[in-house]
Parts: structure tokens; C-alpha cells; sequence
């Protein structure tokens, strides 16, 4: 992962690097990865990464917060964790099962208007942000998951069809699709 922030840089790759702008480094050692990287209100930073969880990092000072498999984050009235396997975990700490999603795995967090759509191997589910329950008529009922074989998307963004599509999100009338090698936007 990559954040930009007020010192610099930052890597989430074995651990984290911070590049500073004189090109100078430092680096915090752990085995894994860091998928995501946020700042919440009051200025802490929150990594989700592959072996210690979800780690809070205030000043100086780091802390395991919650110990899952943390995949992204989204801080909105507090931290949702997509946590692979384990669900979505909401700010109370409250699991989401996969299962309660019809799906194995919650992978991605995306917030739309009041509520969190949660990413999972069997497509996307809206939760109301405030009560944490599921709202079925939030998204569209269209239970197909963009693929490469989906031609008005690909032709409307010039992607060969023959490019594996990883993920996408919306934002206004614009679209942002992530292939293994590219990012590609509708404007």
C-alpha cells in the first residue's frame, strides 16, 4: 500500500518505509504486508496489515488494535475493518459474517451516502451505517460482478477484453476500473 502524508511517503511493503521528501527513509520492520493505510480525525494513522491485525499508530507510539485478517480500512464514525474470512468488523467491534453476506470473504470497504457497501467474493452489500443492518435496496439488483467479458464497460474505457478486471468503484458519473497492470478511469 501507499498513503501520502505529511512527512512523505508511505510503503506498506514488509513492514512500513516512510520515504521523506530529501529522499531520506525509515523503516519499521514486521513480517507481512500492509494493505491499507488511513489517518483518522484526531491524526492517528491505522494500517491494516497481513500478520498483526489492525495496528494503530498515534505519535510515536504503535499498538495491535484488533488482531484479524485486516484487508482495508474505513474510518466514519469510527473504524470498519474488511477483514478477509473474518468478516466486516464495525466500529463497536460488532462481526459481520461472510455468511450473512452470502459470501466467504469481505475484501473492500466503500462508503455511499449513509451506508458502507462491503466487497465480497459474491459482489457488493450495503450496510446502514448507523443501525449495522444489510439494506437490499441500496445497489442496484444486478447481481453480475464486472468481469473482462463485460463489453459496454470495457469499450467505454477503452480496456481490451481480453483484461483480466480486479475491481472498480464509482464516483459520480465516473468509474475507476483496477486491472493487474493499470488503472483506468471513464473521464
Amino acid at each position: 500500500s501507499l498513503a501520502v502524508v505529511n512527512e512523505g511517503i508511505l510503503v506498506g511493503y514488509e513492514g512500513l518505509t516512510l520515504i521523506e521528501p530529501d529522499d531520506s527513509t525509515s523503516h519499521v520492520e514486521w513480517p507481512g504486508n500492509t494493505y491499507d493505510i488511513i489517518s483518522d480525525p484526531s491524526g492517528s494513522r491505522w494500517l491494516a496489515t497481513e500478520n498483526r491485525g489492525v495496528v494503530k499508530i498515534t505519535g510515536h507510539e504503535s499498538e495491535v488494535y484488533l488482531k484479524c485478517n485486516a484487508n482495508q480500512l474505513l474510518f466514519d464514525t469510527g473504524l470498519w475493518v474488511a477483514a478477509g474470512t473474518d468478516g466486516l468488523i464495525a466500529p463497536d467491534r460488532t462481526i459481520h459474517r461472510p455468511e450473512s453476506m452470502n459470501s466467504k470473504a469481505v475484501w473492500s470497504l466503500f462508503k455511499h451516502q449513509d451506508f458502507i457497501i462491503a466487497g465480497t467474493d459474491q459482489g457488493a452489500y450495503a450496510l446502514d451505517a448507523q443501525s449495522q443492518e444489510l439494506r437490499p435496496n441500496v445497489l442496484p439488483d444486478n447481481k453480475k460482478m464486472i468481469q473482462s467479458s463485460d463489453p459496454d464497460l470495457h469499450v467505454q474505457l477503452g480496456i481490451p477484453h481480453s483484461v483480466e478486471t480486479i475491481g472498480f468503484f464509482q464516483q459520480s458519473d465516473r468509474w475507476w476500473v483496477l486491472t493487474p497492470n493499470e488503472l483506468f478511469s471513464s473521464d
